[in-house]
């Protein structure tokens, strides 16, 4: 594609994105769909020749788009990552504020909590695939974020190196991996790793506030690891929960669940979009959000 017509293109996929952004963040429900085909139809996932870079807005600030990668290609479209999680860490992250993001991807919520911690906060994004963690940084740099520091490895049970499984360079979905192999990520690469319960001394942290983990079933190691911070600053808990993910570890729910309540956390779920408390059935994909209680505790979810 020559550069004309790529600038024109890319033109296009602004123009469409600003119509789309508003019905997709909030699954409108007959707009969304019909938003839907329409994106399909201008700019196909996967199809390489329907491929595009550019820079959009976003709500962490700017943000560069390669529409040959699902996470930015939806972010494009739908004006977020994850509307829901979101919009939750801009309420519970504060000016000032220290946060982690664990398994930080491209940087979709790095740079939501940078911006709601602003620049007397302090955000730490851990991610170890190299391909991701590059165009982490340059999503960092091009919003100019010093609060943001970059941290190229797995937080896991040591420090050392582990096997990382991912997808081809060229695939749709190349921003998924894991520590485990399966019949979706199967390319492996040598990542570092570094002991979750070494993060406090290790980056000097005199507070913790918020901290998110996505790490595609590695969870329930990094709340362990993580055991004493939390049980000492008392952060905001979210991470995501896909049973099958936890299963590869050969780790259960209960546990980990029931050791988040003896640390007196009241526990809740989101399911599409919607956040309730957790009763006794755990979904078996949803995203877990955990408040502290008691004395000590940071403060109840803000309103």
């Amino acid at each position: 594609m020559g550069l004309e017509r790529a600038n024109r293109y890319a033109l296009r996929l602004a123009r469409v994105a600003r119509f789309t952004r508003p019905f997709m963040r909030r699954k409108t429900p007959v707009l969304y769909r019909l938003c839907q085909l329409l994106v399909r139809w201008v700019c196909p996932p996967g199809k390489a020749s329907a491929r595009c870079q550019l820079v959009t807005t976003y709500d962490g600030g700017l943000f560069n788009v390669d529409t040959g990668s699902s996470t930015e290609y939806h972010l494009l479209f739908r004006g977020a990552h994850e509307p829901h999680i979101t919009e939750l860490l801009q309420r519970l992250a504060r000016p000032g504020d220290t946060c982690l993001d664990i398994g930080a991807n491209v940087g979709a919520l790095t740079l939501v909590l940078a911006k709601a911690v602003g620049s007397a906060g302090r955000v730490l994004a851990f991610e170890p695939h190299p391909a991701l963690v590059e165009r982490l940084r340059r999503n960092v740099e091009l919003n100019r974020y010093q609060q943001v520091t970059v941290v190229e490895a797995a937080v896991s049970d040591g420090d050392g190196t582990a096997t990382l499984y991912g997808h081809q360079p060229d695939a749709f979905r190349q921003s998924l991996s894991s520590l485990r192999s399966d019949d979706v990520v199967h390319e492996p690469l040598e990542v570092e790793t570094l002991a979750g319960s070494g993060c406090e001394s290790r980056f000097g942290l005199t507070g913790c506030h918020v901290v998110k983990i996505d790490v595609e079933g590695h969870e329930p190691v990094v709340l362990q690891q993580l055991e004493g911070l939390i049980a000492k600053h008392r952060p905001f808990l979210i991470f995501e929960l896909r049973k099958r993910h936890w299963g590869k570890f050969g780790e259960q729910t209960e546990p980990v669940l029931g050791r988040l309540r003896d640390l007196r956390y009241d526990l809740y779920f989101i399911r599409r979009g919607i956040m309730q408390p957790l009763a006794d059935v755990v979904p078996d994909s949803c995203e877990m959000v955990c408040i502290p209680k008691g004395p000590g505790c940071i403060g109840t979810l803000p309103t």
